[in-house]
């Protein structure tokens, strides 16, 4: 398609207080986790940000994903 990116650049986050530690994320039930930039960005046209998460469970586990939200300030 003849578009390049760059390479990718991790980011500093915070999560909420009910996701802050690991125990906390690894336990099993119903999770709506936030995830925070520690430092806000200034985003053109063409930068995106995306979130890699590993899950880990028996093979008769079952796993919802339900729907994203990004929250964001517009400023023009």
């Amino acid at each position: 398609n003849g578009v390049s990116y760059p390479a990718a650049e991790e980011v500093s986050v915070t999560f909420d207080a009910d996701h802050d530690t690991e125990a906390e994320r690894i336990a099993t039930g119903t999770h709506r986790m936030t995830i925070t930039l520690d430092t806000p960005e200034w985003m053109d046209e063409d930068d995106f940000f995306y979130v890699m998460i590993e899950f880990e469970g028996a093979a008769t586990s079952n796993l919802f994903m339900g729907p994203v939200r990004a929250n964001y300030t517009l400023r023009v």
